[in-house]
């Protein structure tokens, strides 16, 4: 979240406590500079920045029930964005059924060949591999939506 002023780089640590520009730090051309390196050699310590960044947070927001207020907010807005997600587990699913009859179709197109004694193609290995990953990738989505619905309830 931190950012530097001459070329819009991260910050990040380097040292101990300290924050600085990565992009001056590892000697990267910016595009933004016309091709020259950060020359932005401002830190900042961990403690100066914590203390700014608390300075700005009113002092209300500690309390337990303005706490409570925005955590119940945080909480809605995430249950709306899960309640929009049967279309998107929908979706996600049509495309793993979508996949997986496409990679059942190659494995039946190899089969066929090896019945056939004509050699296997690299080009039907490729795209059962692309299909392979593209499958696990789906999977991964789908339990992940799930997982995000079993945390709310």
């Amino acid at each position: 979240m931190l950012e530097c002023a001459e070329c819009g780089g991260p910050y990040a640590i380097s040292g101990k406590d300290r924050y600085s520009c990565t992009n001056r730090k590892k000697r990267l051309p910016i595009e933004a500079l016309d091709g020259a390196c950060c020359s932005n050699s401002k830190t900042i310590t961990r403690h100066e920045l914590e203390e700014r960044v608390l300075n700005c947070i009113p002092v209300a927001f500690y309390s337990m029930e303005i706490f409570d207020r925005i955590s119940q907010r945080m909480i809605t807005h995430e249950v709306n964005l899960l309640k929009q997600s049967p279309s998107q587990r929908d979706e996600l699913t049509a495309a793993l059924k979508a996949t997986t009859q496409r990679q059942n179709s190659i494995i039946q197109q190899i089969s066929d060949r090896a019945a056939e004694g004509r050699p296997r193609l690299a080009a039907l290995d490729d795209q059962l591999d692309e299909l392979k990953a593209t499958r696990e990738k789906l999977a991964a989505e789908l339990n992940a939506l799930a997982g995000a619905w079993e945390y709310l309830r």
